[in-house]
């Protein structure tokens, strides 16, 4: 089977974009962000991915950190937030 470059490019946008979403829906549920094995555990792929794609929502804009490296130190850009008080 021939290697199909534009399959894996659009399996790749995906596979970010799901990363970008667990790390939302993440923090609503949580109030702290997922660390990398969490996110690999929770969308059944191996970190080194997570990582990877990690750096690329960094490039793109959509996470932000204030310290790389250290785990849990980045937020997401253009989202604020905030606790409801239940009734």
């Amino acid at each position: 089977m021939p290697y199909n470059t534009a399959r894996k490019y659009y399996e790749g946008i995906q596979t970010r974009k799901d990363v970008y979403l667990y790390i939302i829906r993440y923090l609503k549920e949580h109030d702290y962000p997922p660390s990398i094995p969490e996110i690999a555990a929770g969308l059944s792929i191996s970190n080194h991915t997570v990582q990877n794609h990690f750096g690329e929502l960094l490039k793109g804009g959509l996470l932000a950190t204030d310290n790389p490296g250290a785990s849990r130190a980045y937020r997401v850009t253009g989202y604020k937030f905030r606790k409801v008080k239940e009734k």
